[in-house]
């Protein structure tokens, strides 16, 4: 909780500041509430770049030379407006209150799924989401660490340390929340604390759209804004095909999502990829600041407002590569399409945008050509339908042109159950655009939006890593303007609906449906992650909640006795470093069958070290060649728990080398002699 409230120094000052000097969608003409739902998406976005940059120029300490003078700048322009009357300082409205106790109750949701839950005595049950938590958590580390600009690859340490790279933006925030916390807030807490924000922000956006970027924004009441916001409880109808597979296939899923290729549900990849959700804030603001500067009074607000939103969309590529390669087209086409409607003041700043963005970016996309050891960044695809078998219908041929022919023929069926009330809104939505011929720039904008990422996710799948993190994270852009189209949708009364009445009374009917199967869908989503590991292994088999516990235990202590310099070794076998990731705040050698190396490192080093590492903890090895492989692996602590095969053989080097640390689940091994007078 301490990392929530630290969060709000970079979630509101610099957002604000950069609101009130150049003026983005009139910033000085808003209420505080509204400069507050503009400040929050703009600070999350705009922090990574500047600290990045900064610390690139000049080094940390000018950084948080930055920062300071943000909050006091924040700060004075605050009491200023205050004593100007621009703005006042009161209790919550009444308007506000239901948009506060929403903002508390997902604080409270996000909490309780996240956190290690101690139900038994020497027993911890953890949520199916911290195997993706563990990569944060060390991306978040390892910036604390090492350096904002140039963090090390905490997942891979064999051939000494290289470069992360990938997208690491979202965990520079992180990272400050973890700096500025020090012995009280670990990298764990800032990530928690940045799932609570992003949530957050993720409203903030919403309620933007609805009133800066829709024709009716103006005079959106409150109540459906809060309403565009409570349909982030909705997602498709994945419960259809998750309870057939349970029930008739006998198949437990720890993620309702893992039933398809999945378009993740807005409360999974806020609890999973809360980095995915910030590009797709990052773009969203920067978009939107863009959409609205045409319109406003002086040429010098225009030109600034869109060098704000092209410090934004540098972030965006930075905070997820997929996100940005998605909006990155996108704005491309929209650019020619302003230019070909007409609309050349949005062209002008949309390429004035575009540059903004590549000089703030272009370091870190430099850093992208470096070596690493994932395949192609993008391969063509039909976009898969694994769910298919939920249906008793095959999933691939022995042909590809067949498969992809199958898949083709199957993506109504696909996207109905992936989207569900969403697609029946879109539908629907765009049915009435058509008729009425209404093509302003805000609704070709959200069309072009959604073609483009509903395109570019069905059709190409991402190389870097075995998850096809392009076509889960990619339709995050379409998955924003069907929302923004539900509510305009919701708000057209029936008698509105000349000239598409004959499809609206075939799908009207629907609606109540998939809204219900959507809540039900995203409800289960969050039991499951939540309770599956409680559901597994209470009772008989509580070896996993024990092993949880002891990992801690032992991590904790080491996190305790070690320098921040030390390399730990967890069972490289595993195919998530679960307890090395969540809890230790070190370096590892190799994380994993390719030893992290599709986010830097040497592909031949792991080829010529894993098998040796991996056979540590497989056999009994003697304590000399242990120690052998350690030396020329780099690593100082190997850490062992009775889930590792080599725990359970009497006279392997586990029992016969004296631990540094031991639980009842749990032991580590000093094997760098020369650590030993760094150890506490």
């Amino acid at each position: 909780m301490l990392a929530v409230i630290l969060f709000a120094l970079f979630s509101i000052p610099p957002g604000y500041l950069l609101g009130r000097t150049t003026g983005l969608l009139n910033f000085r003409r808003l209420t505080l509430a509204w400069r507050l739902v503009v400040s929050i998406p703009v600070s999350l976005s705009a922090c990574p770049i500047l600290a990045y940059c900064l610390d690139r120029l000049a080094g940390p300490i000018a950084v948080w030379m930055g920062f300071g003078l943000c909050a006091i700048a924040f700060l004075v322009l605050l009491v200023s407006d205050v004593f100007r009357g621009e703005i006042r300082l009161e209790l919550p409205s009444r308007t506000s209150i239901p948009f506060l106790l929403l903002a508390l109750a997902w604080v409270a949701l996000a909490f309780g799924s996240l956190v290690d839950l101690p139900l038994d005595e020497n027993g911890l049950y953890l949520s199916v989401t911290a195997a993706d938590q563990s990569y944060r958590t060390a991306f978040t580390d390892a910036i604390t660490r090492t350096s904002i600009s140039h963090p090390v690859n905490p997942l891979g340490y064999l051939d000494g340390p290289v470069p992360l790279r990938y997208h690491y933006f979202w965990f520079i925030l992180c990272s400050l929340v973890d700096q500025a916390g020090g012995a009280l807030v670990l990298a764990r807490h800032a990530f928690f604390a940045s799932v609570i924000w992003c949530g957050i922000a993720l409203g903030c956006a919403i309620a933007a759209y609805l009133r800066f970027f829709i024709k009716s924004g103006e005079t959106m009441p409150a109540r459906w804004i809060l309403k565009g916001i409570l349909l982030l409880a909705v997602t498709g109808l994945d419960i259809i095909p998750t309870i057939t597979l349970t029930h008739f296939g006998k198949v437990l899923f720890t993620d309702m999502e893992a039933w398809n290729e999945a378009v993740t549900s807005w409360l999974g990849s806020l609890l999973w990829a809360p980095h995915s959700i910030g590009s797709l804030v990052s773009g969203l603001t920067g978009f939107l600041i863009l959409f609205h500067a045409p319109g406003l009074a002086q040429p010098r607000q225009r030109w600034m407002s869109a060098g704000v939103a092209g410090m934004l969309l540098a972030t965006m590529v930075g905070d997820s590569i997929y996100v940005g390669f998605v909006f990155a087209v996108f704005l491309s086409a929209w650019t020619v399409i302003t230019f070909l409607a007409g609309w050349r003041n949005h062209t002008w700043l949309l390429v004035f945008a575009g540059i903004v963005t590549a000089i703030f970016a272009l370091p870190y996309l430099l850093s992208l050509t470096g070596p690493a050891g994932g395949g192609a960044f993008l391969h063509f695809t039909v976009r898969d339908f694994r769910g298919a078998r939920a249906f008793g219908l095959p999933i691939a041929f022995p042909e590809m042109w067949k498969t992809y022919l199958f898949r083709l023929a199957l993506l109504p069926l696909n996207y109905l159950l992936e989207l569900g009330f969403f697609l029946v809104a879109g539908i629907l939505y765009l049915n009435r655009v058509w008729s009425q011929r209404r093509f302003e720039p805000e609704t070709v904008a959200g069309a072009t939006m959604v073609v483009t990422s509903v395109a570019i996710c069905t059709f190409l799948k991402s190389g870097v890593i075995t998850n096809n993190d392009l076509g889960w994270r990619g339709f995050l852009p379409a998955q924003f303007m069907l929302l923004i189209w539900a509510v305009e949708l919701l708000r057209v009364p029936e008698d509105k609906w000349t000239g598409t009445s004959r499809l609206y009374a075939i799908l009207r009917p629907a609606i109540p449906l998939v809204l219900v199967l959507g809540i039900v869908s995203t409800a289960y989503s969050a039991v499951t992650l939540r309770g599956v590991e409680m559901l597994n292994y209470r009772g008989p088999d509580h070896s996993v909640a024990g092993r949880n516990f002891s990992a801690r235990v032992v991590y904790e202590q080491l996190r305790s006795l070690l320098p921040v310099t030390a390399v730990l070794q967890q069972n490289p076998d595993l195919e998530n470093p679960v307890y090395w990731g969540l809890y230790s705040n070190r370096q590892t050698a190799a994380a994993g069958l390719n030893c992290g190396i599709e986010f830097g490192g040497n592909r031949s080093r792991c080829s010529e070290l894993y098998p040796g590492l991996a056979g540590l903890f497989q056999s009994g090895d003697s304590p000399d060649r242990a120690a052998s492989i350690c030396r020329m692996s780099n690593i100082d602590v190997l850490v062992v728990t009775d889930g590792d095969p080599v725990w359970k053989i009497s006279d392997s080097w586990v029992w016969k080398v004296t631990p540094i640390v031991a639980a009842d689940s749990a032991r580590a091994f000093l094997m760098n002699p020369a650590m030993a007078a760094l150890v506490k």
